[in-house]
């Protein structure tokens, strides 16, 4: 008999209100492992929403999320803002909060979003396409069960969006995680 393949998260029947205002109503839908969702819809539709939803960022009105556990996802949302206060540069900034990755690993993914020659930049210094090439490279880095990219090709050059959908094709090929992207 062969195994059954558990969903990295699931949604039965999720509502989401806000101001009054039914945003999201009876979503369901299962992510499973190496799958690739796209979400597309017009401005103030709420795709970044159902993004927070599943990943848990925000609560649902009704109905449920139900994540695999230890899930381990990468959310990339379509800008990073800075805090001016906040002087550090890309080379710090990838290492935040992710200890157990080598210097190798780091400069692999800098090289890869072509952000190496630039790894001791202040955040500040960057262009909102190099932050959102930057916020990949992090995400790559944590070898998510689930990449969530929430409009994160928004600011950047056609020619680099076509490479950066490249390499997160490639990584999800080899790695085998899920991906949603949504536009």
């Amino acid at each position: 008999m062969a195994k059954q393949i558990s969903p990295l998260l699931e949604c039965q029947y999720i509502s989401w209100k806000t101001g009054g205002k039914e945003v999201l109503s009876e979503i369901n839908l299962a992510i499973y492992p190496q799958e690739k969702l796209a979400i597309i819809g017009p401005n103030g539709a709420g795709k970044s929403s159902l993004c927070r939803l599943l990943l848990g960022l925000i609560a649902p009105t009704s109905g449920r999320v139900i994540r695999k556990p230890g899930l381990v996802y990468s959310y990339v949302p379509h800008n990073l803002s800075v805090n001016p206060s906040m002087v550090i540069d890309i080379w710090e900034f990838m290492g935040l909060g992710l200890k157990k990755y080598s210097k190798d690993q780091i400069q692999h993914y800098l090289e890869q979003t072509d952000l190496w020659e630039k790894r001791k930049f202040s955040l500040h210094h960057l262009s909102s396409g190099e932050r959102q090439r930057l916020m990949i490279a992090k995400a790559l880095l944590k070898k998510p069960d689930l990449l969530v990219l929430d409009e994160a090709l928004s600011n950047i050059k056609f020619s680099a969006q076509k490479e950066l959908i490249s390499l997160v094709q490639k990584e999800q090929d080899q790695k085998g995680f899920a991906s949603i992207f949504v536009s």
